[in-house]
């Protein structure tokens, strides 16, 4: 009861933690403070986590699940945009909210980063108090990490075995191909030649997977193509060896350019963005990929539906 002076009674207080608890029982939206002074929604994220570290001692997750995501992701780009700041400290709780979109961003910024130097925060993350949970999510995390490598060991493979399709001439029945075809094609191998000398080059001096940023800017050169790298002008070094006509120097550089953009698809995969957060043209761009793929069936708390024969009927879900 509040205490009554001079025959007014103070406001009574409450605990609104357990109120907003309350609130997601009776199907009723919880109080999360809103400060328009605060553009980064902190209070109201605390409010949020509070929330759901209640619900987790209570073990009464399902009550809040829903209710709780669902303010989380009204934030839009600002939750977006703490995920991609601290994914480490938002990925047990979208596991424990067992909630699709928020896990996949913080694993996506997670993978990211996973080969940078003092690129996660590896020791709370396979920290004991984690639980079960905490290990498979530590455990997905090692796989994916690993299929990002091997993927960009293949693209980098991929960049100096490639032979774009208008550069193969293949016998059949009727046709050989001849010296005159090969001969139209110099100044695509030429251009051919210069392209993996240049990856060679790149990867011997550990600008590709090994780099401090992962490779990152590697493949958004490659990805970009034209003036990027290998523009006409820095070609000087090779004509005073093989030295040719303005002509030449130009029919090269068109086959320079060809060859470019022939290359370019081959590194697509690995700057797909799927992160959530929107960028405008002056934003910086991002320091680490974001192209990794999370499936349904790789959340740590995925549960197999079960297979049952009904008769002739085979019946699938989950019990």
């Amino acid at each position: 009861m509040p205490r009554n002076i001079n025959g007014l009674g103070a406001e009574p207080q409450y605990n609104k933690l357990y109120d907003n608890f309350f609130k997601c029982l009776y199907n009723l939206n919880p109080e999360f403070t809103r400060d328009p002074k605060d553009p980064e929604a902190r209070d109201f994220i605390i409010d949020a986590t509070m929330l759901i570290e209640a619900a987790n001692y209570l073990e009464t997750i399902p009550a809040v699940r829903v209710v709780v995501e669902a303010n989380l992701l009204r934030l839009n780009q600002i939750i977006w945009k703490h995920l991609c700041a601290r994914p480490e400290g938002w990925i047990h709780l979208a596991a424990r909210l067992q909630s699709p979109l928020i896990f996949r961003e913080a694993m996506l910024h997670i993978i990211g980063r996973f080969h940078l130097k003092n690129g996660i925060k590896e020791k709370f993350l396979t920290s004991d108090e984690h639980g079960e949970m905490g290990r498979k999510i530590w455990d997905l995390i090692v796989k994916k990490a690993k299929e990002l490598k091997d993927k960009k060991l293949r693209v980098e493979r991929h960049l100096l075995e490639y032979y774009p399709p208008r550069m193969l001439h293949k016998e059949n029945d009727t046709h050989v191909p001849g010296r005159a075809i090969y001969a139209n094609d110099i100044y695509l191998w030429q251009a051919l030649t210069i392209f993996r000398q240049y990856c060679g080059s790149a990867f011997v001096a550990n600008y590709h997977h090994r780099s401090c940023d992962g490779g990152l800017a590697f493949y958004r050169t490659i990805a970009a193509g034209g003036g990027a790298y290998l523009r006409p002008e820095t070609l000087n070094s090779y004509y005073q060896c093989f030295s040719m006509s303005g002509k030449g120097k130009s029919c090269l550089a068109v086959a320079l350019e060809t060859i470019k953009n022939d290359m370019k698809p081959l590194v697509k995969d690995l700057l797909v963005d799927r992160s959530q957060g929107v960028r405008g043209k002056h934003d910086p761009q991002l320091d680490h990929l974001t192209c990794t793929e999370i499936l349904d069936e790789e959340f740590p708390w995925y549960v197999a539906p079960i297979v049952r024969q009904d008769g002739d009927v085979e019946m699938r879900g989950a019990l």
